[in-house]
């Protein structure tokens, strides 16, 4: 049986997880360990245990949209896709991402695999939450025969409407740009090059003759 449950409410939407077997309670978030990440919280965790022969996690982490910039999601999903591996403490003997998504308002990652010889489900969530518009991020991690049914996958919905993101840190864009498109910026630094040096040739003095 799959159990549906709010994990985390904020003023605009809601992150409601589908997990199988029954909730246990939102306990201890030691395996959690977001201490590297500066200004982030651990603000929502929740374990399914004894349902369908399959074991579930699900945690969402809030923090400073400041070095928040559109393209930085997959790096942020894989961080926490090694993280919620961790909580869960199985190694994937193989991983993959199935589905990315972006929208305006959110983002989602799902990537399937296997794990001691069972079904392996990691299903990521990012949107954006308060006045300040914090990144938050909600993941499920499922393992088990059961984290994969007719009925339905493990995984995470959104029940209303995200905020938009914050407006993007400049520098983290420029990074971006660069990394995603080398030979447009190859193109621009190139032309500031010949730019610059024009400018510095026009200015120079010359020597007038006798």
């Amino acid at each position: 049986m799959t159990e549906a449950v709010v994990v985390y409410t904020t003023t605009s939407h809601s992150v409601i997880a589908h997990a199988p077997g029954k909730p246990q309670g939102r306990g201890s978030s030691a395996g959690l360990d977001v201490s590297k990440l500066p200004g982030a919280e651990v603000v929502a965790f929740e374990r399914f245990d004894g349902g369908a022969g399959a074991t579930t996690l699900v945690g969402c982490v809030r923090g400073p949209s400041d070095r928040f910039a559109p393209g930085i999601e997959s790096v942020l999903f894989e961080r926490a896709t090694s993280l919620a591996l961790r909580a869960l403490a199985v190694v994937p003997s193989e991983l993959a991402v199935a589905r990315h998504h972006d929208e305006p308002r959110w983002s989602e990652q799902v990537s399937r695999g296997r794990a001691q010889g069972a079904e392996l489900v990691v299903h990521h969530i990012l949107t954006f939450a308060g006045d300040d518009r914090d990144v938050l991020v909600c993941s499920l991690a499922c393992h088990g025969d059961g984290c994969v049914t007719n009925a339905r996958t493990a995984s995470l919905v959104i029940e209303g409407t995200p905020p938009e993101p914050p407006r993007a840190n400049p520098m983290l864009r420029t990074i971006f740009l660069v990394t995603e498109h080398p030979g447009v910026s190859l193109g621009i630094a190139l032309g500031l090059l010949l730019a610059t040096v024009a400018i510095i040739l026009w200015r120079r003095p010359y020597p007038r003759p006798a």
